[in-house]
């Protein structure tokens, strides 16, 4: 891989996620977002990957700068959301996944706006709350 390029380390990162070698992904990953520290994805991909080895603080970190860098980035609220649902914090991960459901669908991405709203329905009976106590 060339050295000054963080899409393909992105790339790789990516693929060995799906191959769920997630150890070897976050290295992979940590170079291209070493590369290009600007990259939502690289950030994103981060957040995944340490949300899959239950490193959930991490995955805070690395959804937070996704959302410093765009605050409108849906994949990143997602990884928060769930985060932050295993963290048992009802507030934030509601918010989040909200505000992923929402993105999702102004961007027009049926699938994971629907992806979204079952994940947020789970959360509610989860943390056994009420219409009541969520806030829009």
């Amino acid at each position: 891989l060339d050295p000054t390029l963080g899409l393909p380390y992105l790339t790789l990162g990516e693929i060995l996620l799906r191959q769920d070698k997630n150890e070897k992904a976050i290295l992979v990953l940590k170079r291209g977002a070493r590369h290009d520290p600007r990259s939502v994805k690289a950030w994103n991909l981060l957040s995944s990957a340490y949300l899959k080895l239950n490193q959930m603080d991490k995955a805070v970190i690395a959804g937070k700068a996704a959302l410093a860098l765009n605050p409108n980035s849906p994949e990143a609220h997602f990884n928060l959301s769930r985060a932050y649902y295993k963290q048992k914090e009802s507030g934030p991960a509601i918010r989040h996944i909200q505000l992923a459901e929402d993105l999702y669908a102004a961007r027009g991405d049926k699938n994971w706006t629907a992806q979204a709203r079952q994940t947020k329905e789970v959360m509610i009976r989860k943390f056994k709350l009420r219409p009541e106590d969520i806030i829009q």
